[in-house]
């Protein structure tokens, strides 16, 4: 094809430019020096070598790579191997077939993977195609990836169905059926595995679950696969998640239904252990401890009260042989308003508590806590008796009023003589309540006397004694002849105890009296904590005051506070209904739970003891018929050989 027009050329020289589509291009180049100038010689376009092309190309170098081919200006042509493609004509490489796809020699466009497959990079053929995730299939036999049966996954590359194993939270074989765990059930590993009760303290409340959740704080469930959780009951609490048991609220406290934390009983209240509300006497399943079981050890029965219950008054007289009344009850009486026993002279009206052992140096000390207002004239030569404790006939302690001033006196006694003397440093008011508080320490002598914020101190001159059978008069003396006169004024509480106690345990008993707690209305009074019966143990409805809880029967177990024998329940490994009585499982069988189910055989290929909660699993490659008894019926599988021990 000849140039018409091409300018700028200089004589002696051709310049070759390429011409494409009629359109100059190129770079001028020379190729041939002529020994003289002449016009350009006419131009043929070239034929193009194979697997390449050029629409009038002048020169073989303009002859450009075909598609499936790669080669640069100039170099031949060669075609892209398997695994790579080129998709155009022109110059370059092939390219890597990407991932998914594969390509034959000299592709111009690479393969895709049939539906659900892939490949890696430079893939050269189908079968470099493998299925993905969750299907199965090849490209030898077939052309399709198929999916796994429901609720079954397999690995990549997965050429047959046996590939597909269940899901977690599944169960079975994926060649049939995967089947959901049911409630209460997990199963967190993939294949035919069974699935596992959700332990203690966890629960699942939806089928097909891989793991168990925590019970939230506030909630327990204490056996295994139940579907959901149950709240705490009121008494109880668990603060942390994932608790088998909810904790029973200490003594002092209480909650309601599904707490996570348990609440402080108001003042003037008390509770037991695992209460639901703060009360004022103890329920079924509690033993009473005493008044001031938070400060002292002390029995209950070791205390003498007076308080302003008429029945108590009438209780505490054991007998007045004529020589006086009753005293009288005032229910509006007393600091509070609450009621006090109202004791008249004019009237001889006194009581007696009859014999009580006092063991004031084997026990340590004594004790004497009183609120009382004193309200009749004051004699200038007899003193008021308040309280007189005597043996055989003689006086062991008396408190009383000083004949010539309106001070609180204390006199400490061994057979009727004198040991010790305490009197109040100031004088009280005549008609205004006051606290009278008397304690004796055994280990070092120190006895003191505090009204209100008096205090008086001293040390008597030798050991006072133990008091065998001594009675306890209070607003007179002992004496058939009156010698000191009878008490005139109102008690809202008097207690004595033969035990020191500290200065906590006696403000709390007093601001008890000032308050109209009725000291002995209940086993349980206030300041006391009524203690839950064990575990393995119970005390019954019909129960009352301070008994013993009683032991469940062998093989059985009960929670604290339990209240009739049915709470007892069998053990694992033991069998029976609640109550009892409870049987061990024999041997070859087992019991994993407690209550009144029955025990069940070993399957085979374990064994077990007598009052199993498990059965044992034989060794590996062995197996024993159901309901084994011992490790000697474990046997070597058929192709294996050995020894077990």
């Amino acid at each position: 094809k000849r140039v018409a027009s091409v300018t700028g050329l200089t004589g002696g020289r051709v310049y070759y430019y390429r011409v494409i589509g009629g359109t100059i291009i190129g770079d001028g180049q020379t190729s041939t020096t002529l020994t003289s100038p002449r016009i350009p010689e006419t131009l043929v376009a070239v034929t193009c070598p194979n697997n390449t092309q050029c629409s009038g190309c002048m020169f073989l170098d303009d002859c450009m790579c075909n598609a499936g081919y790669g080669g640069n200006q100039g170099n031949t042509c060669t075609a892209c191997m398997a695994g790579t493609y080129k998709p155009s004509i022109g110059f370059g490489a092939c390219g890597p077939c990407a991932n998914g796809t594969y390509g034959t020699t000299m592709a111009s466009v690479c393969v895709g993977c049939p539906a659900n497959s892939n490949a890696p990079t430079s893939s050269t053929v189908i079968t470099d195609c493998t299925c993905n995730a969750g299907y199965y299939g090849n490209f030898i036999d077939t052309s399709a990836c198929v999916r796994c049966p429901a609720n079954s996954n397999s690995p990549v590359s997965s050429t047959v169905i046996t590939a597909c194993v269940c899901n977690a939270g599944y169960y079975g074989n994926a060649t049939d059926t995967c089947m959901a765990c049911g409630v209460g059930k997990y199963t967190g590993t993939i294949g035919t595995s069974l699935c596992t009760d959700c332990v203690a303290g966890t629960y699942s409340a939806v089928t097909g679950a891989s793991v168990c959740t925590q019970c939230p704080a506030g909630k327990f469930k204490s056996i295994v696969g139940t579907a959901l959780c149950t709240e705490c009951v009121a008494g109880t609490y668990s603060v942390v998640s994932g608790v088998s048991l909810c904790s029973g609220c200490p003594a002092a406290k209480y909650s309601a239904a599904g707490a996570a934390l348990c609440t402080g009983c108001l003042d003037r209240t008390y509770s037991y252990v695992g209460a639901s509300d703060c009360i004022s006497q103890c329920n079924a399943g509690y033993v009473a401890g005493n008044f001031i079981s938070p400060y002292s050890s002390t029995a209950c029965a070791r205390f003498i009260a007076v308080t302003y219950k008429p029945s108590l008054a009438s209780v505490s007289t054991y007998t007045n042989a004529g020589l006086g009344t009753l005293p009288t009850y005032n229910p509006v009486g007393g600091p509070s308003g609450k009621g006090h026993v109202t004791f008249d002279r004019s009237f001889s009206q006194f009581l007696n508590s009859g014999p009580h052992t006092m063991n004031i140096n084997t026990n340590g000390g004594f004790t004497l806590v009183t609120v009382m207002r004193v309200t009749g004239t004051r004699d200038a030569y007899q003193n008021e008796i308040i309280m007189n404790m005597v043996v055989s006939g003689a006086s062991e302690c008396s408190l009383r009023t000083q004949n010539s001033v309106d001070r609180i006196i204390f006199d400490m006694h061994n057979a009727g003589t004198l040991i010790l003397r305490l009197s109040a440093p100031n004088e009280f008011v005549r008609g205004t309540w006051i606290k009278v508080v008397v304690t004796y320490r055994a280990s070092d002598l120190i006895a003191s006397l505090t009204v209100d914020n008096d205090v008086s101190t001293g040390t008597p001159t030798i050991l006072w004694s133990d008091k065998a059978s001594s009675m306890i008069f209070m607003g007179r003396n002992f004496l058939t002849v009156v010698q000191e006169r009878p008490f005139s004024g109102d008690i809202a509480g008097l207690l004595m105890v033969d035990e020191y106690l500290g200065t906590n345990a006696t403000t709390a008993i007093a601001d008890a009296m000032v308050n109209g707690v009725d000291l002995a209305d209940t086993t349980c009074p206030y300041g006391n904590q009524c203690t839950a019966c064990a575990t393995g143990k119970y005390k019954g409805l019909t129960a009352t005051g301070s008994e013993p809880c009683t032991g469940c029967p062998d093989g059985s177990n009960s929670v604290t506070a339990s209240v009739v024998l049915t709470d007892c329940i069998c053990n694992v490994g033991y069998t029976g209904p609640n109550g009892g009585p409870c049987t061990a499982c024999v041997a070859g069988t087992y019991k994993n739970t407690t209550g009144s189910g029955t025990c069940l055989d070993c399957p085979a290929g374990t064994y077990s003891t007598a009052n199993s909660a498990s059965c044992v699993t034989c060794p590996d490659n062995s197996v024993s018929p159901a309901r084994s008894v011992s490790f000697s019926a474990c046997v070597c599988n058929i192709g294996y050989q050995g020894m077990l021990e």
